[in-house]
């Protein structure tokens, strides 16, 4: 895994560990197991951002902004069925998923800014 991946995920993985812990202390372990499914939806993300970056990276012009627009197309489905099976299908509690969810993806902002100034 790249280095400014890998450091990225880091983060993220940080970040959802602490919010796994916060919703076990304040409302169980059901409330970590949702928190842990949100937080994963954001490392999915993650993921999928890095492998569409690496498949772009040959690529020029229209084709590297076709493919990102893509990208972020796919991860934005990602991360509207994986609230729906979570929150519809699994019955996982909403709100610490999405406060997982934000916290991930609060962590990936800071941290690919720090990678990337």
């Amino acid at each position: 895994m790249h280095s400014a991946l890998r450091n990225v995920v880091l983060a993220q993985l940080s970040l959802v560990a602490a919010a796994v812990i916060a919703a076990f202390l304040w409302r169980g372990q059901f409330a970590a197991l949702s928190a842990l499914f949100g937080g994963a939806i954001v490392l999915v993300n993650s993921l999928l951002l890095s492998w569409r970056v690496a498949r772009t990276a040959d690529q020029e012009g229209n084709s590297v902004a076709l493919a990102m627009y893509l990208g972020a197309a796919q991860r934005f489905l990602v991360a509207a069925l994986g609230f729906a099976l979570g929150i519809g299908g699994l019955g996982l509690e909403p709100l610490p998923m999405i406060a997982a969810f934000a916290l991930a993806q609060f962590g990936y902002a800071v941290a690919a800014r720090r990678q990337y100034p």
